[in-house]
């Protein structure tokens, strides 16, 4: 009972201290969402982009990537065979009337159309209509890659019942609706103070590209190079992802290659050590308990935890107690013995040359402070930097792995330079390795994210 009224006492006033900062946070997007005046005399001055960024980075796809947008909508022209149509044409088959006109002919798309005009007319009419006068049932079979109309006679349920779809259903048990500043969403965004970082929700533009019809393609290899057919505006996103991760973290083409392929976090981080690696090479990494990751190599005293610590050979380095530092002095020494051919930042660059290893960082809880700017950047030291997107760069669940090209230094013997050659290595290790077909959904969302990234709102974003 004691533990239970000093835990409620504690939330008490968790809440009476946060009520200020969640009041004062609700303003600003409110202010940002419903004052268009304001917003429209911000919308360019970067200064003024905190009142903005609410109503900004939460706008819908077509108004915050017109150019992904585009290409989603080719790949679904593509789909559904019905290129030329508009987006407001039956190749959406986003709305009800659109699908039953489809479905039950032209008799059935003339009433359709005749009840959609009339006026008054209520939501599921024009179905119900369509209905009536066509087929009368949503049935029929697989013809050639499209649906073809039953003829079977009238007498069954109606379209629009056959659908469900007569009113728009309410989300089940655990479906989160994308949340704009000022509308309606889901409670939780909207009045809640969300501190885990893995945990944060995406803007209604990425999650938009992320439901499209992107999820719908397989797309083995890359692009220019894939081991399906039809895949040229899945390559066009993928690219334009590519492109848009080296701009958002301004990194130079020239020096740096970025792979938007890899599932999720642990698994580029595996992706890497099998590129970089043979099986038990050494790698140093910050132990679980003073800050690493699993995925870093863990070990007990008694059972290897991680699959990086099964196959290859892991040491890892700690913190300073007394500090809350990691302590080089003893992690210099250790390397020295050790001799470990990768070492998992954060250790300093110059350690790394000491031991001839390489350096990998992983960023993937401050990659969107590290984006705007606000924290030093590991691409100055690193050789390879991994992240996941769905931390504090507000994208979805995915990650990315960046890898130096060009010039690595210089052989001593003969005055001839070193190139970095782990480019096809990482490509490799993630396509064929260790994954098949990449989610194509993902990386559009993604794409979308990071064009986010580069935007001063999205500084804002991260300041706050």
């Amino acid at each position: 009972m004691a533990l239970r009224r000093s835990a409620q006492l504690l939330l008490a006033g968790a809440r009476q201290d946060l009520a200020p900062l969640v009041s004062l946070n609700r303003g600003f997007a409110a202010q940002a969402a419903r004052n268009d005046d304001d917003y429209d005399k911000f919308a360019t001055d970067a200064s003024r982009s905190h009142v903005t960024w609410p109503k900004v980075l939460n706008a819908p796809l077509a108004e915050v990537d017109p150019e992904l947008a585009d290409i989603i909508e080719r790949e679904k022209n593509r789909q559904y065979k019905q290129q030329g149509m508009d987006s407001g044409s039956a190749a959406n088959c986003g709305t009800l009337e659109a699908a039953a006109a489809t479905e039950v002919g032209p008799q059935g798309a003339e009433a359709a159309a005749a009840a959609a005009a009339a006026p008054g007319t209520p939501p599921g009419a024009a179905a119900t209509a369509a209905g009536s006068a066509g087929a009368g049932i949503l049935r029929g079979r697989r013809i050639a890659g499209s649906w073809s109309p039953s003829t079977r006679p009238q007498g069954g349920r109606p379209v629009a019942a056959e659908l469900g779809a007569v009113r728009p259903a309410r989300p089940g048990p655990g479906v989160t609706l994308p949340c704009r500043a000022g509308g309606r969403g889901p409670r939780r965004s909207q009045r809640g103070l969300e501190l885990i970082p893995s945990e944060n929700f995406v803007s209604a533009s990425v999650m938009e590209a992320v439901g499209s019809v992107m999820t719908n393609k397989y797309s083995e290899g890359y692009p220019g190079a894939r081991y399906y057919g039809g895949n040229e505006f899945i390559d066009q996103a993928e690219r334009l992802c590519q492109k848009r991760a080296l701009e958002a973290f301004r990194l130079d083409p020239a020096k740096w290659g970025v792979n938007v392929q890899p599932l999720s976090g642990s698994p580029s981080n595996f992706q890497v050590y099998t590129a970089l690696l043979q099986p038990h090479d050494r790698i140093m990494a910050l132990d679980l308990p003073h800050g690493g990751h699993l995925s870093h190599g863990y070990q007990t005293d008694t059972k290897k935890i991680s699959a990086t610590s099964i196959f290859f050979e892991t040491m890892p380095y700690r913190l300073d107690e007394s500090t809350g530092l990691i302590d080089y002095d003893t992690m210099e020494k250790t390397a020295a013995l050790f001799r470990p051919k990768l070492i998992v930042a954060g250790a300093s660059a110059a350690l790394a040359d000491k031991s001839k290893a390489w350096l990998l960082a992983d960023m993937a809880h401050i990659s969107g402070l590290v984006a705007a700017g606000l924290v030093p950047s590991p691409f100055d030291y690193a050789d390879i930097v991994t992240t996941t997107t769905h931390k504090s760069l507000r994208g979805p669940r995915g990650a990315m792995i960046f890898y130096r090209k060009g010039p690595r230094g210089v052989d001593k013997k003969t005055g001839k330079e070193i190139l970095y050659d782990i480019e096809d290595k990482i490509n490799f290790a993630v396509f064929p390795g260790l994954q098949g077909g990449p989610h194509n959904h993902t990386i559009s969302g993604l794409a979308c994210a990071l064009k986010q990234a580069a935007s001063p709102e999205f500084v804002a974003y991260q300041k706050q």
